[in-house]
């Protein structure tokens, strides 16, 4: 099946550069992520999601035994995050690739917010995939693109809760979207005019959020999940003529994002803020927070509006060195090389028993190793060289001006490791280290 020509896709491809995402994540990922993935979605979606298709007609009718393909990525996807419907077919695409990305882009944020950083990296990184070339075996995934991997930041409880909170609920809009498709038989974009696709786009938007209402789900992820993608949408001055941009919008825009659409969504959340809150601890203080959060989509609806802040966006995304992203894909991926990969472990603090739990992402290329780790709920980054089988480095606080130096030594043929670290320039006065690999 041709699903270039028949499907519709959530967002509007970008054209400066086909950038091939295939190779964001490996394939063994993947595939361990599909069955995870494809079980949950199914699951809610028989438990929580169908109950609340409206029946008030008999288009309900038309989303019954709708299937949903789990591809690991699509060829020639345009950008990273696809999902799409075969309308004819009754089918839903949910391509793996594009969910793992969407998790990474979650926990991204959660993780700069649960830390006080201002999330404008973030969006200068999405800005980059969006403008620049890159060679395939070379695109950074989120995580990577900040020296973190997920086993480091849901060492947070509270980048873990919020993190997962904003995919669950990003996915979930995402699906009822294209069920909403299948549900009103929408026609595919070439049949249509523009302002049809539009009004199409809205009704599914809408029937999205009516199911999230229905099920009382507090739409936290929808939001940012619109400001960060609207990166990836085609606009104004990704074209040489007002004619060629028109054109563009008229024969061969097969997913608009647009400002009118975006005000209806915050139209819509802003008038039932109350049913989305109705099962949360505080129902006021939620309400009152999602129409607070829905003022977001002002800046994102501005920006689609107006080809100045288009200009400047891609000005300064095509400015930006993109070798500052790509430090990661440089270390080896063989994880069994000593000092090399995931670890986790303990520190024990100095003249006492107390032990503060310990994970560490150890990127090596030949003799030097960078990396980042979290103890306890505090995010750390290091760099250091191997001599002799020990790796001396040094570290920095993420979150303070506190740094220091330390040591770690291969404990045994596994390649666990043990050590210590210390604040300024001592290597011991800290604690002691203990960390195992992990396979």
């Amino acid at each position: 099946m041709n699903y270039k020509i028949i499907f519709f896709i959530l967002f509007t491809p970008s054209i400066l550069f086909a950038n091939d995402y295939s190779q964001m994540y490996s394939l063994s990922e993947l595939q361990k992520l599909k069955s995870k993935y494809s079980e949950v979605i199914l699951d809610n979606y028989h438990k929580i999601i169908k109950p609340c298709i409206p029946k008030e007609n008999n288009n309900w009718k038309k989303t019954n035994n709708i299937k949903f393909l789990f591809p690991l990525f699509l060829e020639d996807a345009p950008y990273p995050n696809v999902f799409l419907a075969v309308v004819k077919e009754k089918t839903i695409i949910l391509p793996v690739l594009s969910i793992k990305f969407l998790s990474d882009v979650s926990y991204l944020i959660a993780w700069f917010i649960c830390n006080g950083k201002n999330l404008s990296p973030v969006y200068d990184y999405l800005s980059v995939l969006r403008y620049q070339d890159f060679k395939a075996h070379l695109i950074p995934n989120p995580l990577q693109a900040f020296n973190l991997s997920k086993e480091i930041v849901i060492q947070n409880e509270e980048v873990s809760n919020m993190g997962s909170l904003s995919l669950s609920t990003a996915m979930m809009f995402l699906i009822n979207h294209e069920i909403g498709h299948i549900y009103y038989q929408h026609p595919i974009y070439q049949e249509v005019s523009a302002y049809q696709a539009q009004t199409n786009e809205s009704q599914a938007d809408l029937f999205s959020l009516n199911i999230m209402r229905c099920i009382g789900e507090f739409p936290s992820g929808v939001i940012p999940f619109f400001v960060w993608v609207s990166m990836f949408s085609p606009n104004r001055t990704d074209f040489k003529s007002d004619y060629e941009w028109k054109e563009y919008q008229k024969q061969t825009s097969t997913h608009p994002l647009s400002g009118n659409r975006l005000a209806n969504i915050k139209e819509y959340m802003n008038k039932y803020a109350y049913d989305f809150a109705r099962y949360q601890p505080n129902k006021k203080l939620f309400a009152q927070t999602l129409q607070t959060q829905t003022t977001q989509l002002d800046f994102v609806i501005q920006k689609l509006n107006n080809p100045e802040m288009q200009r400047f966006i891609r000005i300064k995304a095509l400015s930006i060195d993109k070798s500052q992203y790509l430090t990661n894909k440089k270390y080896s991926s063989d994880s069994t090389q000593p000092f090399n990969g995931i670890y986790i472990g303990y520190s024990r603090q100095i003249n006492s028993a107390n032990e503060r739990g310990l994970i560490m992402n150890l990127k090596r290329k030949d003799n030097i190793v960078d990396g980042s780790y979290s103890m306890g709920t505090l995010p750390f980054v290091f760099q250091g060289s191997i001599k002799n089988k020990t790796l001396t480095f040094q570290w920095s606080s993420q979150s303070s001006n506190n740094s220091g130096y330390g040591e770690l030594k291969l404990k045994d043929s596994i390649g666990n490791l043990e050590g210590y670290w210390g604040y300024g320039y001592s290597k011991d006065n800290g604690g002691i280290i203990f960390l195992s690999k992990q396979k």
